[in-house]
């Protein structure tokens, strides 16, 4: 294996590369000693709460108190103890985001100082967030990994009950009690091992019995942390069975419960937790340990020999005896093949369908049921719960798939074949996991008779709904068009979770269908039609939607059923939204969320609430009142329960909001905390990751948080091209991203090549009237101005600005953005009464849009005040610069680049109004903020070093002047060359300084330079200037410039 990239480090860390990827970076980095490096590296700087601020982790002393109730641990507040033990103290917590009550793991000191020192730490780290990724009702879900004040702490799921020791202890229990239990903890460790989890260090203590009866193992990965016996951690007392033996030396896991491959010091694999799941089975069956031993020597020599023979009887059957002694042997290829295969012998061949019969039933009533009951008691249980496969037929199937592949690729769109293959390949995925949840919904009544007949009807209802969802989308993609390719991967993407279908507590909260059978009937057939109209939502065909919603929400309305009415008023919303009719889907989705409370629909009502907020504040501009909204829809996820995809949603749009509205540092937080689930839930190529990424870059950079930006827009773009293909819009738009990112880092030719290659995209997909292209424009046309051509310039900007005002309105502010560019280019052309009237416009659209307060109004007013100053209006231009200064302060921070900026026009202005003192010092204090933002060399930086130059020659400091002007133009030179029209005006300013200085020698060619450049140039004013000082240092006249210094 050649070595690791940045990437795939990260990813590893982070526990997002895949089983047999792991497996192989693991054994390169058992050789590499460089690469062990980096990977400690990692977790260390991983383990941060997000923020920019946030220190290494340095690991405080632990002392043998616990934190005191009401610490906080960044959105966790601390409230009981639960427990504590070798690896630190556990307590009852509060999360203020999710607002539910969770454990937190903090561990001792000398534990997290390990974190960064060892590639064994970094395993572990890599471990629990892999656990953090894996959702099992047999298992305690891990929430974060993280670290706050040098303190690691791990967030788990809150378990109201006891350990699994505690209730052995309570005994005797029988065996069927028993065997049920450790049977939900094998489920649990089935599922870690199927997404390459080991827990190394299976016991009772380590398994919890909830007070609703469910079983969950806990500490996955987790062995290692410490040296101690970690027994005591649970809610109550420790058990006495687990420390007959304590743990030595560098073993992983508690020697009682370990297999032989860990006494002899070998790496643990899912067969060493089967093993110890055998023991500690056995223990709790017979009471009495499979093996004996009073030293970890005579306790390895035992295993070694096999264990022995237990009793036969006493209430436990002999498949299981058979099955531990298999479980038990000393090599692990005796073993069975997985926990899947002990499981399967450990459970019954046979069961009974769980059937209730009310009491008093008539003879005719149980004969008219009579052949039903003969079939179902006669008929195994895998064949009681089997079908599901054959419900796909003619929903998807290969017939299906071929039908799609033909119709994509008919279109001609030239990322069709890519399109087709992942949206098969998602459409392949949705439906095995549909068989398998209807499977289990069918299984839990029938078979492990564990839920009421009642509840399994309400997830095949919800399961059923979701099979027509895949049918009406299968339907769309086999008469496919252009734009139901370009939004196919999305599409199949957002098809409902099935996981929804297991949530009972949330389908039964939910107002029942109707009784009436006609009424029922017909709320079916409209259910049919609300998934067809989900696939047009979600195909890219609005339109279409629109026209059938808006009848079938009607009749919906008339059944009286308001879950159904709720799911069509956010289809329609979003179907107006998506069709520019803001104003139309925000009264449609407020209509959604009073038929979802009403029907008791939450997960509805929260969606429809998250919706609000992106309409209302993205698309409506009421910053404000979205946020106000924001609020019900926080409240409303909550009420889910553990609903984290929808949080990160909903952080997503609220983060959106506070970037349009100009509040850089808390939409960054919202983005971050997005981000954050994103990255603990969601596979590492899926694209709402790389959209969360994207989301962090560009909120990032109105915080001149360059390098973070360009480090997200690289990951996105990466996905995004696995995802879709590299000839997908998608890529397009991302590579504008990142290209806006290389234009501010003044890395202009690599961002000029992502523009053309993004351009060309859009183009060839028949997309050249897209909102992005407009952008796309005005990246060029700041690129053709960074060249120097300010004709071609103008004309890409005025292009951009008219399919603006085409796509958005004339009072958009992508039009203003074009409007700010175009005065620019024509006030240099020398075109200022037409400068001024588009940057006026420009001034109208961001105050009526955007609000007087926001950044992007700040720049225009700065932009005016400088227009203004040139037409000598200083006090005009003045206050309009001032205004922008305090709008940007307040925002962005006294240190931010855009505050610089408007100092450089303030200092211009102070120095047309010959205060050259005070526009040095304006100059000066805007220098200082952009030597932290650029490089010493940076053309950016330049242009305020030359304004600086221009101040010292108005205060006869003629010898500062000339160094500062040559630093100017060689930076220039440097990133534009030697013939760039920009140059000009550093030639000048060396030109006069030096003839001040009496070196015409240095003074004539810079000006012969200057007025060259000029010549090809729209500035007619510049020019005369340039010859006139031109012709007096020829001549070598004295000093009959006297103070004179060059405009700007």
């Amino acid at each position: 294996m050649k070595h690791p990239g940045e990437n795939t480090i990260v990813a590893f860390v982070e526990g997002r590369l895949s089983a047999a990827e792991a497996t192989a970076f693991d054994a390169h980095v058992d050789i590499c000693e460089s690469c062990r490096s980096l990977v400690v590296a990692a977790v260390r700087a991983s383990l941060t709460t997000g923020g920019a601020e946030d220190e290494a982790v340095v690991a405080p002393a632990s002392g043998p108190e616990p934190l005191e109730r009401g610490v906080r641990f960044g959105r966790y507040t601390l409230l009981d103890v639960l427990g504590r033990g070798g690896m630190g103290v556990v307590y009852a917590a509060h999360d203020s985001v999710l607002e539910r009550k969770v454990a937190l793991k903090v561990l001792r000191g000398e534990l997290a100082a390990r974190i960064g020192v060892d590639l064994a730490s970094a395993r572990l780290v890599r471990e629990a967030r892999i656990a953090a990724r894996l959702s099992h009702p047999n298992v305690v879900t891990i929430y974060d990994v993280n670290s706050h004040d040098g303190q690691i702490f791990i967030a788990m799921e809150y378990v109201d009950g006891r350990p699994l020791c505690t209730w052995l202890d309570e005994g005797p229990h029988p065996a069927d009690a028993i065997l049920e239990r450790f049977v939900q903890a094998g489920r649990g460790l089935a599922a870690a091992h199927a997404v390459g989890l080991v827990h190394r260090d299976f016991k009772p203590a380590n398994v919890l019995v909830g007070l609703d009866g469910r079983v969950r193992v806990t500490d996955f990965g987790l062995a290692g942390w410490t040296s101690e016996d970690a027994s005591g951690e649970g809610p109550a007392g420790g058990c006495s069975s687990s420390s007959r033996v304590s743990r030595t030396g560098g073993l992983m896991g508690t020697p009682l419960y370990m297999a032989p491959e860990q006494h002899r010091g070998e790496r643990a694999g899912p067969l060493a937790d089967q093993f110890s799941f055998g023991v500690a089975l056995h223990e709790a069956l017979y009471r009495r340990g499979a093996f004996e031993g009073n030293s970890l020597e005579e306790l390895a020599a035992s295993k070694a020999r096999g264990p022995a023979q237990p009793p036969v009887g006493g209430g436990v059957p002999e498949r299981v005896r058979r099955a531990l002694l298999r479980a038990l042997r000393p090599r692990r290829e005796e073993r069975f093949a997985s926990m899947e295969a002990l499981l399967a012998e450990l459970s019954p061949n046979q069961a009974v369908p769980w059937r209730r019969v009310r009491l008093g039933v008539g003879v005719l009533a149980l004969l008219s049921l009579g052949a039903l009951g003969a079939l179902t008691l006669g008929t195994s249980p895998s064949q009681v719960c089997a079908g599901g496969e054959r419900r796909l037929a003619g929903v998807w199937d290969d017939e299906r798939e071929r039908a799609m592949l033909d119709a994509f690729l008919a279109t001609g769109a030239p990322f069709a074949r890519d399109a087709a293959r992942m949206s098969a390949a998602l459409l392949d995925g949705y439906t095995r996991a549909w068989v398998e949840a209807r499977r289990d919904a069918c299984e839990a009544t029938q078979v492990r008779r564990e839920q009421l007949e009642a509840h399994q009807a309400l997830r095949m209802m919800c399961l059923d709904e979701r099979l027509e969802e895949v049918r009406a989308l299968g339907t769309f993609f086999t008469r496919a068009d252009p734009g139901v390719v370009e939004h196919a991967v999305e599409a199949a993407r957002a098809l409902p979770p099935l996981s929804l279908c297991s949530d009972l507590r949330a389908l039964s909260a939910k107002v029942p269908p109707p009784t009436d059978p006609a009424v029922r009937a017909k709320v079916e057939a409209l259910g049919v039609k609300a998934a067809e109209v989900h696939a047009l939502v979600q195909a890219g065909k609005p339109r279409e939607a629109l026209e059938v919603v808006r009848g079938v929400r009607e009749e919906a309305r008339a059944t009286g059923y308001q879950p159904l009415e709720a799911r069509l008023g956010v289809l329609q919303g979003d179907a107006e939204a998506f069709l520019g009719e803001e104003k139309a889907a925000e009264k449609t989705l407020r209509e959604a969320v009073l038929a979802a409370e009403a029907g008791r629909d939450d997960v509805t009502a929260a969606r429809a609430w998250t919706k609000l907020v992106h309409i209302v504040g993205r698309r409506l501009s009421r910053f404000d009142e979205a946020l106000a909204l924001g609020k019900h829809a926080h409240a409303a996820i909550v009420r889910l329960g553990n609903a984290e995809l929808e949080m990160a949603r909903l952080l997503s749009i609220r983060g959106g909001v506070l970037w349009a509205k100009g509040d850089y540092q808390e939409a960054l937080k919202d983005a971050r905390e997005a981000l954050a689930i994103h990255r603990r839930l969601l596979p590492e190529d899926h694209p709402d990751l790389a959209q969360s990424l994207s989301e962090v870059a560009i909120t990032s950079l109105g915080l001149s948080l360059y390098e973070e930006a360009r480090a997200h827009h690289e990951r996105a773009l990466a996905i995004f091209e696995t995802v879709f293909g590299p000839r997908h819009p998608k890529v397009a738009i991302s590579l504008f991203n990142l290209g806006v990112v290389l234009q501010l880092e003044e890395k202009y030719e690599e961002a000029a090549a992502r523009y053309r290659r993004a351009l060309e995209i859009m183009e060839q997909a028949g997309l050249g009237e897209h909102p992005v292209v407009a952008r796309i424009l005005m990246a060029l046309g700041t690129e053709e101005n960074r060249r120097g051509d300010d004709a071609r310039a103008f004309r890409v900007y005025d292009r951009a600005r008219a399919l603006a005002e085409k796509l958005h309105g004339p009072e958009h502010p992508d039009v203003a953005k074009a409007l700010v560019q175009l005065g620019q280019v024509l006030s240099r052309m020398g075109r200022r009464d037409e400068a001024l009237a588009a940057l006026h416009r420009a001034r109208a659209i961001t105050e009526k849009a955007l609000g007087p307060e926001h950044p992007d109004h700040g720049i225009v007013l700065a932009e005016l005040g400088n227009l203004l100053a040139l037409q000598k209006r200083y006090a005009a231009a003045k206050q309009l610069v001032e205004r922008a200064i305090a709008i940007h302060t307040e925002a962005l921070g006294p240190e931010h680049v855009a505050v610089s900026d408007d100092l450089d026009i303030l200092g211009r202005i102070l120095f047309m109004e010959g205060r050259h003192a005070d526009a040095l010092a304006a100059y000066q204090k805007a220098l200082a903020v952009y030597e932290q933002s650029f490089e010493p060399d940076s053309a950016y930086k330049a242009g305020i070093l030359l304004h600086i130059a221009e101040a010292l020659i108005g205060l006869r400091r003629y010898a500062e002047a000339l160094t500062v002007a040559e630093r100017a133009l060689a930076a220039q030179e440097k990133e534009w060359g030697p013939e760039h029209s920009s140059l000009a005006s550093s030639l000048d300013v060396i030109g006069v300084a030096a003839f001040h200085l009496g070196r015409f020698e240095r003074a004539l060619p810079s000006l012969e330079r200057a007025v060259k450049l000029r010549e090809t140039g729209g500035n007619k004013e510049a020019l005369v200037r340039a010859r006139s000082y031109l012709a007096r240092a020829r001549a070598g006249g004295g000093r009959s410039m006297g103070h004179d210094s060059p405009s700007p």
